[in-house]
């Protein structure tokens, strides 16, 4: 949840938004915009790749679903698919250390056509490069 609240915080002229996430229902990801907004992620597929040579993949499919702000009641949710890809890199620490450093490409694509993949359309597509590191 933090990394997403962080995302759409960063977005111009967005409210602050509140990320719902439990342990759980790990699959399952709320997102309120603090005007009335709400965005669902749900985890229908996913797939990950063992470990190798200091890398890994995660692929995800989900169902994205947007409501807009509860005043606005003629208007149904937006429900699209959604597929991110992930590959992780890192260092190897010390033997008995973990990596101080990953770096991730993420390559994510929001399409319409959520009931006929195949036929799915590209509506947006966001390529991020993600570092995370470790205070020592």
């Amino acid at each position: 949840g933090f990394n997403t609240e962080q995302r759409a915080a960063a977005q111009v002229g967005s409210a602050r938004p509140v990320a719902q996430w439990e342990a759980g229902s790990p699959n399952v990801l709320t997102l309120t915009d603090g005007l009335g907004g709400v965005r669902e992620v749900k985890i229908i597929k996913r797939l990950i790749e063992e470990p190798y040579d200091g890398a890994y993949g995660v692929s995800e499919f989900a169902r994205y679903t947007a409501a807009t702000s509860a005043g606005d009641l003629k208007s149904s949710p937006s429900v699209l698919a959604q597929r991110v890809q992930t590959k992780y890199k890192w260092e190897p620490g010390r033997p008995s250390q973990p990596a101080t450093r990953i770096e991730a490409f993420e390559i994510a694509v929001l399409a319409s056509g959520f009931g006929d993949p195949a036929g799915a359309v590209p509506l947006l597509v966001v390529k991020s490069r993600l570092t995370f590191t470790r205070s020592s």
